[in-house]
């Protein structure tokens, strides 16, 4: 028995996330805009903070108790550990060794950084064409991790 959902054409995705966007709740933005906590914390777990922010709002559930449920993730999540603050770029990142740091975590806010100087340079169409062939090589457990997340 096939228990997947049938697949959504572009323009009906694009059209349903443009009316969650229009929708949004302020509270929901705030939460999506936060940047003061590190992607990782003690020193392997994933923040999964955004990630709870959109599939709950995807599911109805209302900003307040959204906002309730992403303090508590901040505060004391399933691992009982509060999440880290944010790494600070030291700029070790440029086109020439951008190679070099692949798979090396300690460097993400130096991948940031050097992606959006290099978007602002390029284009995101010529971004994706110069870099997206090296980086999707290293994704594919990054793309699929979200088909085994309970959110």
């Amino acid at each position: 028995r096939n228990l997947q959902a049938p697949p959504l054409e572009k323009e009906e995705a694009r059209r349903m996330m443009g009316e969650l966007a229009r929708n949004r709740e302020p509270v929901v933005d705030q939460m999506l805009g936060e940047q003061s906590r590190h992607i990782e914390y003690n020193q392997y777990l994933t923040n999964h903070e955004k990630h709870a922010v959109i599939a709950l709002e995807g599911l109805g559930v209302p900003g307040k108790v959204n906002q309730d449920w992403n303090k508590n993730y901040v505060e004391d999540n399933p691992y009982g550990l509060k999440l880290e603050p944010a790494r600070k770029a030291c700029g070790a990142i440029n086109s020439k060794n951008w190679k070099s740091y692949l798979g090396k975590k300690t460097h993400f806010p130096d991948f940031v950084q050097f992606f959006e100087q290099e978007e602002k340079r390029l284009g995101i169409k010529i971004l994706l064409q110069t870099y997206g062939p090296v980086l999707m090589q290293g994704s594919s457990g990054a793309l699929l991790h979200g088909s085994s997340s309970p959110l």
